[in-house]
């Protein structure tokens, strides 16, 4: 195949030279604009940049026929079998085919979001618009759409519980290096994201109060199910069974398509356990998978109800306070660094930072449904945090040789 010369060519050339002279027939080097444009080419990159990898998936130079037609003769001289064998496509170059576990959680992903996605939007239209089941006469306290929850504070409290229908955007963000443009289609993504998750939860709720009362949507231990239910009456059960198992699924798979990418390249930049690197031949981050499985369904099957619902507020505590550390970190770095280059700049800087964690915090102060619950909820959540901090001060210390808190922006 004809290919274009390139530094890279040069080099290899001077180390090859005895190689290249049996082999420099089946060779067909050009001085062209491909040359110019490689010596242009980064040899290194910042780890968050954009690598000439990613800008250049697929070389497709020009075929040089002659070539395949003796590879052809030679194979039929070898194996005369194949002697009324002919060429039916030839094609030249090198294309980036690498599979890897990304199309796997994709696709179960985009069928569990298209479920969820689709089960909410229809439950929303059928009760605004009353298509299923006219809409009832409510007995008791209606929903309250006015501004006297605005008025007064006691929103405040609903904007928590709001949050938690946000979470989970942030995902996105690992799959950085799968994504075309990502500093124009990753914060792209997330707004996006974030808009159509609005009105599609926004007409969940306005459709849920032509249904139900104030009384019955905090008074049922599963409002969403009384809701279905009065929607579609006996066929509620099924939606809302579907609703639940997609949310869970949805919910795991994020987490597996996610959090062991992140950790990989934790490890790979040695701010994690250098096994959590480690990848299969789908470039599967194996071990961090399973690492999340295990620590996902253990406490399930080890623990009652109860207590996983005391896990499970202790865990979102972190992930706020994790949430809080984020926006710390973006506050200290624009700090100390405001020159520096960065992928996305956020607007208003930093009502959004202070705002947020003020949020964040004042969520963490009220999450436990029951007082007698509060304890244990920040027991647990300190006793994690407090032993992941120190290994992590051990870890920055002694094994990457860093001070505790010196930016990693090498």
């Amino acid at each position: 195949m004809d290919a274009p010369l390139t530094l890279d060519h040069l080099k290899i050339g001077m180390k090859f030279k005895d190689q290249l002279k049996h082999g420099k027939d089946s060779l067909n080097i050009a001085l062209n604009g491909t040359f110019f444009s490689d010596l242009a080419t980064a040899r290194s990159w910042h780890k968050e940049s954009i690598t000439p990898f990613e800008k250049n998936r697929v070389n497709a130079p020009k075929i040089n026929h002659g070539l395949l037609t003796d590879a052809l003769n030679n194979t039929i001289n070898a194996w005369p079998m194949f002697r009324d064998a002919q060429i039916d496509e030839s094609w030249a170059g090198l294309i980036d085919v690498t599979p890897d576990s990304t199309p796997v959680f994709a696709r179960i992903q985009n069928l569990l979001a298209f479920i969820l996605v689709s089960a909410l939007v229809i439950i929303g239209l059928v009760a605004i618009t009353g298509s299923s089941e006219p809409h009832p006469t409510l007995v008791g306290t209606p929903v309250d759409w006015g501004f006297g929850g605005v008025l007064d504070g006691s929103f405040i409290g609903l904007v928590g519980l709001a949050l938690w229908t946000m979470v989970g955007v942030e995902f996105i963000c690992p799959l950085i290096n799968e994504v075309k443009s990502p500093k124009k289609n990753i914060p792209t993504a997330m707004h996006l994201s974030l808009v159509l998750i609005f009105l599609i939860f926004a007409a969940f709720i306005y459709g849920a109060s032509l249904y139900m009362t104030t009384e019955s949507l905090l008074g049922s231990p599963l409002p969403f199910l009384d809701y279905a239910n009065a929607v579609f009456g006996k066929g509620g059960l099924a939606i809302a069974t579907i609703m639940a198992i997609a949310a869970t699924c949805s919910t795991m798979n994020t987490i597996l398509a996610s959090v062991p990418r992140m950790l990989q390249g934790m490890a790979e930049q040695k701010q994690a356990f250098p096994q959590l690197k480690l990848k299969n031949r789908f470039d599967a981050p194996w071990v961090g998978i399973l690492m999340l499985t295990g620590l996902t369904t253990i406490p399930y099957f080890a623990f009652g109800i109860d207590s996983l619902v005391t896990l499970i507020i202790a865990a979102t505590t972190s992930w706020l306070l994790a949430y809080s550390v984020a926006h710390i970190n973006v506050i200290v770095l624009r700090k100390r660094m405001p020159n520096h280059e960065r992928p996305y700049k956020t607007p208003f800087y930093p009502i959004p930072q202070i705002l947020g964690i003020i949020g964040m915090l004042y969520i963490a102060v009220n999450n436990s449904p029951a007082p007698e619950m509060t304890q244990m909820v920040y027991s647990i959540t300190g006793g994690i945090l407090l032993i992941l901090c120190v290994i992590a001060a051990l870890w920055v210390k002694f094994y990457m040789k860093r001070g505790l808190f010196e930016p990693d922006h090498q």
